[in-house]
């Protein structure tokens, strides 16, 4: 497999699954009808998601690699609230695009264990 092949992660939930609640969502969806906009925070075992990874890299096709995770919470929130926070929640990206920018390299930041690519 080339190094530059890049894998889509498909991430979904699904609440029929038992486990342990977990202290953080590292997944975040966002969804809207109507008046109302809801963020869904879900939590994927980072094991479940080596092992699809590693299965991906060995299939010669390039399709998106569906993972399953655990949602940890539902906060809805009316639209017109949601836009009222618009101005503050763009300067907020703009300043971590800006510290992401001032890294040695912009493309690939390092924060604790994780990793952001800018694509």
């Amino acid at each position: 497999m080339s190094e530059e092949r890049k894998i889509m992660l498909e991430v979904r939930t699904d609440d029929r699954l038992p486990s342990l609640p977990a202290a953080f969502g590292n997944f975040l969806q966002i969804s809207r009808l109507a008046t109302e906009v809801q963020f869904e925070f879900l939590f994927v075992d980072i094991n479940t998601i080596a092992v699809a990874i590693e299965k991906a890299k060995k299939s010669p096709e390039e399709e998106s690699v569906k993972v399953l995770g655990t949602p940890v919470a539902k906060v809805v929130v009316p639209a017109l609230s949601l836009m009222q926070v618009k101005e503050h929640i763009v300067q907020m990206f703009d300043v971590i695009e800006k510290e992401i920018g001032r890294l040695p390299d912009a493309k690939e930041a390092h924060h604790g264990s994780g990793r952001v690519i800018q694509t």
